[in-house]
């Protein structure tokens, strides 16, 4: 597929960019609202580990009660720590309640999240009952909840420090993220058809802000539970589109019934559940398998795409290294899949070092693909430009002129301005070529000032120029015969003022004269002649 400057965004493109603006924007507010979230949700203490002396399942009604009854709580070490999912909790020391994670009524979720649980037991406590209630059906799948108990500080640096390695693997993904972004932005001035860049850098950082959301480093930094679900929610629904807007554009596939088919789907998936959750009607956790299926849906069109550029039969290396990229992501996704709907406190961990070797492998192997075509089409543009401006004065040359009006569509809005040198040849021969270029440069800058924006302008010739002029009024068209006309604009070097110059004329396209531009460009040079006569009879412009 041709991919240049001008190249059209998709509407699907158009409305994938403006729902992940939507999602940062989104996640913005829901910072600013969240610490009074925290404050309804949950009772701010300190943690600690220990066997339970009983343990009932009510599994009909979803609810668990531990009990434990003589342990020994001692002033500075009694912090209970343990983790639970989408579940309510209600901690009691000798029947007064000292803790509560309720779920709180709010429009990302009623939830209290998942979450580790750290509760400050007073010191002689004899009976400690801590009550777990789900909020969804599924909430409790593990009943063996595990319990630490020990110095609520110490316990928090340990977490942070079992987990750094999940976490700085996330914040790895999410830096290589934001760098392939800002690669893609600072270059786009120059070429903007690299956007497996954006997309690539897109999808990084939405996985893993979805792995960072779950670490313990996370846990501790955004207490807001309910703001850090329904964020990787949403995350995680914007996965499927970037994926496959990434193998659209770094396969150069030019489908149209399959790409429109699963970004439709995808965009639904995105918009529709997140209607749903603001309006209070089902909860993202409830139909969690419904927004996974969008990262389905992405790996089955890179599949598509890849299955296309084998095809092919071209530049198999890059097809190798993304069939490899794409089979470690796929494992990667499976387990934490597996874990999520397993077992919830190692849920999206293990994929992490697959998610991080896939993101490096696929974005060194991008970038190389980017830099290796940009220098290409760099190097194209520099021939390009070659073949298309004057060496002299920097101008559009002959075969830019021809080709713009090959290209030419409907030419009645067309304006022509034609411009003559006078006395080149004198200059030339009297003050010698070096004058003669000089004047050439003069007039082509005064040319193009008077034009500015409201045309371009090409030389023709050695000493003709033509101005293509789109929308222009006859007043403006006057205004440029006149400026151009000005003797004191050409005080060039030992030559008197008045022997050089530049004669103008114009014309507008008229369907009753003229059958072409070409046609116009001819009454634009007859009306050019008139005026260079009028000025070697030292005649003035009107």
């Amino acid at each position: 597929m041709k991919r240049g400057k001008n190249e059209k965004i998709s509407l699907c493109e158009k409305i994938f960019i403006i729902l992940v603006i939507a999602l940062c924007g989104l996640t913005t507010f829901c910072a600013l609202i969240g610490a009074q979230l925290v404050r309804q949700s949950v009772t701010p203490v300190e943690t600690r580990t220990l066997e339970p002396t009983v343990c009932l399942e009510n599994l009909e009604d979803e609810i668990l009660t531990f009990k434990f009854i003589g342990a020994e709580w001692v002033q500075g070490r009694s912090t209970i720590m343990f983790y639970t999912s989408h579940q309510t909790v209600k901690v009691e020391a000798d029947g007064k309640v000292i803790y509560e994670r309720k779920p709180v009524n709010s429009i990302f979720g009623h939830s209290p999240g998942s979450a580790w649980n750290h509760v400050t037991v007073p010191a002689k406590t004899k009976e400690l009952i801590v009550t777990i209630d789900a909020v969804y059906e599924d909430a409790i799948i593990n009943t063996n909840i595990e319990f630490t108990v020990g110095a609520g500080s110490w316990m928090i640096l340990e977490r942070i420090r079992n987990g750094f390695v999940h976490s700085l693997v996330c914040l790895l993904i999410i830096m290589i993220g934001i760098c392939l972004i800002t690669y893609y932005l600072i270059t786009r001035a120059v070429r903007s058809d690299l956007r497996e860049l954006l997309y690539l850098g897109i999808f990084a950082l939405l996985l893993g802000w979805w792995g960072f959301g779950e670490t313990e480093l996370a846990q501790i930094i955004i207490t807001n539970r309910v703001l850090a679900s329904f964020t990787a929610f949403l995350a995680i629904g914007a996965m499927g589109p970037s994926s496959i807007l990434f193998a659209r554009y770094f396969f150069k596939t030019n489908d149209k019934i399959f790409f429109y088919t699963v970004m439709t789907y995808c965009i639904l998936i995105m918009v529709v559940p997140t209607v749903l959750q603001i309006a209070n009607i089902v909860d993202f956790r409830e139909i969690a398998i419904v927004i996974q299926s969008t990262i389905l849906a992405g790996l089955s069109y890179w599949l598509y795409a890849l299955t296309v550029h084998f095809r092919r039969g071209t530049e198999r290396y890059k097809g190798v290294v993304n069939m490899i990229g794409l089979g470690i992501l796929t494992v990667a996704i499976g387990i934490d899949f597996m874990a999520y709907y397993t077992d919830r406190t190692s849920a999206n961990r293990t994929g992490k070092f697959g998610f991080l070797i896939y993101i490096i492998l696929l974005g060194a192997e991008t970038l190389h693909h980017s830099v290796k075509n940009f220098e290409e089409h760099h190097q194209l543009e520099f021939y390009r430009e070659m073949a298309t401006t004057d060496a002299l004065t920097g101008c559009l040359n002959r075969n830019a002129y021809e080709h713009a009006l090959a290209e030419l569509g409907n030419p009645d809005e067309y304006a022509v301005a034609t411009f003559d040198l006078n006395n080149l040849k004198h200059c030339n021969d009297t003050y010698g070529h070096a004058t003669g270029d000089e004047y050439i440069m003069r007039a082509s800058r005064i040319m193009r000032d008077v034009i500015g924006k409201y045309g371009k302008l090409y030389r023709t010739g050695g000493d003709e120029f033509v101005a293509l002029l789109p929308r222009v009024s006859l007043r403006r068209l006057q205004n440029i015969q006149q400026k151009v006309a000005a003797d004191e604009l050409f005080d060039i070097g030992d030559v008197p003022i008045g022997e050089l110059g530049c004669a103008c004329g114009y014309a507008k396209y008229d369907s009753t004269k003229d059958k072409t531009l070409e046609d116009t460009v001819k009454r634009a040079d007859a009306n050019m002649y008139e005026t260079k006569k009028m000025m070697k009879d030292h005649k003035v412009i009107e």
